[in-house]
């Protein structure tokens, strides 16, 4: 019973705000339609300005906060990677990743056409194994 009770002055509520919003558009065209092209501009220009310098203050105010820069220095600082203390390859993967590289660098030579079929759905492959040959070098 209380759960139709609420139910209904809500839409009670709605109806209500719906039609204050109505009758407040109304009231607002009809004073517009009373007002003249320049008071128009004059008005818009007046809001124009008035919304400029708020934004303006709030990106003083931004800026007062954080320094120099809008983004806190978190978000602008260089990621820290940790030094690999081991090789991240085995001994025999990196002679599987290097025969493959060497099979792939001949089928691009003899057959380019199936070499770059062959990787059309493997974007990066090359790159990633590349990558990993040289950490393995360093």
């Amino acid at each position: 019973m209380e759960q139709k009770d609420s139910n209904h002055s809500r839409r009670n509520n709605l109806a209500t705000v719906e039609r204050w919003k109505k009758t407040v558009a109304e009231f607002l065209e009809q004073q517009n339609a009373r007002l003249s092209p320049f008071t128009r501009k004059v008005i818009a220009g007046i809001m124009g300005l008035f919304i400029a310098g708020a934004s303006f203050m709030l990106i003083i105010t931004s800026l007062r906060q954080h320094g120099a820069g809008v983004f806190p220095t978190e978000i602008l600082a260089p990621i820290k990677t940790m030094p690999i203390q081991q090789s991240p390859l085995s001994r025999e993967e990196y002679e599987m990743l290097r025969k493959f590289k060497q099979s792939m660098d001949s089928l691009r030579r003899y057959d380019p056409v199936f070499c770059d079929e062959v990787l059309k759905d493997h974007t990066g492959l090359l790159d990633t194994i590349n990558f990993l040959l040289s950490l393995q070098m360093d």
